[in-house]
């Protein structure tokens, strides 16, 4: 098949980066979708920098979480400014332009799972285990408070304004809270089975649903009214992104396959095989398409369902990063440059 502006990853260039000793949580390209981030059980996280090659000197390991690090989020208004969460309950923000040097350490209730900045960059909410929400002040490392929901809570996203706050649950539904109140605005009747992950395109214009019933919804953001959905996924969605440019969706689940699908019609642009089987956890997209498989029976993602880490896709690159901690390989990247937008 050849690669065309409705299927840019159909024949791609690959490029393989390797890196982390263990397996990995989560992946995530910056604002500008030139760096890579990724979180690892080996208690690090990693920023590579892609388009000039693992080998260019740029590239920076993050040390100071002492167990598995769960997650990795970028300011959306820097390129420089990352937060990762560990299950040794904290949440740690950095600048990796200082290199691998932390900026702050924050202390939080639970076991986290997910982390999300508000679109100002000004506060992130994490989530975990326990259901319980807690939101930080960038500015001041100050947790400014928590919610505690009554069920079970996946992922979290804001609206453009940051003054609501998506909540996929465990019955299906999606809640919607008011910021800073966190008043419940609505419930969403979604799917018929647990959401596990929630992705806004660029624009925050609509936003798709992962579930457990193998299927991906994209809705529209102001009416919160479903558009369409995808049904070429054979298990349960596990992860979605969007295309920088809004243009395609991408969603895995857990036989290893990523399907990537035009967001005017929900057709096929072409489906992205990863590295490895197992389970693809992790979904981010950008400038580029990343996932995170994981082929370990216990990953605690497979239990629980994405958490939030993204795999970045762009209607220029394709980057597929596998862990597999049953067979201890490293973390591997294969990136695919499509020739049909080489030259965009």
């Amino acid at each position: 098949m050849v690669a065309s502006a409705d299927a840019p990853f159909a024949d791609p260039f690959r490029r393989e980066i390797v890196g982390h000793r263990k397996s990995i949580r989560s992946v995530a390209w910056n604002v500008a979708g030139r760096k890579l981030a990724s979180g690892s059980v080996d208690h690090t996280a990693r920023v590579y920098d892609v388009e000039h090659g693992v080998r260019g000197g740029r590239d920076v390991e993050l040390k100071g979480h002492g167990d598995a690090v769960e997650h990795v989020c970028w300011d959306p208004t820097s390129p420089s400014a990352l937060a990762t969460i560990s299950s040794d309950k904290t949440l740690r923000l950095w600048d990796v332009r200082s290199g691998s040097s932390c900026v702050a350490t924050v202390a939080t209730a639970g076991d986290p799972i997910n982390v999300v900045y508000r679109p100002d960059g000004a506060v992130v909410a994490v989530g975990d285990r326990d259901d319980v929400i807690s939101f930080v002040d960038v500015r001041t490392r100050e947790v400014l408070r928590t919610h505690k929901f009554p069920r079970e809570v996946n992922e979290l996203a804001w609206d453009a304004e940051g003054a609501t706050l998506y909540c996929t649950t465990g019955q299906g539904t999606v809640e919607v809270l008011a910021y800073p109140d966190l008043k419940p605005l609505r419930t969403i009747e979604a799917h018929t089975h647990s959401v596990y992950c929630v992705a806004f395109d660029h624009e925050r214009h609509r936003y798709a649903l992962g579930s457990a019933d193998a299927l991906v919804s994209i809705w529209d953001a102001a009416e919160d009214v479903c558009l369409r959905t995808i049904a070429r996924v054979e298990s349960p969605v596990r992860s979605v992104a969007f295309s920088r440019d809004g243009r395609f969706v991408a969603a895995g689940g857990e036989d290893a396959r990523i399907d990537v699908a035009r967001v005017s019609d929900a057709r096929s642009s072409n489906e992205a095989h990863s590295a490895r089987p197992g389970v693809v956890t992790r979904i981010g997209a950008d400038r580029y398409l990343a996932d995170v498989v994981d082929a370990s029976p216990s990953s605690p993602a497979a239990d629980r369902g994405s958490s939030a880490s993204p795999f970045p896709l762009s209607s220029k690159y394709l980057a597929h990063v596998s862990a597999v901690s049953s067979l201890g390989s490293n973390l591997i990247a294969n990136v695919a440059l499509s020739p049909a937008c080489t030259n965009r």
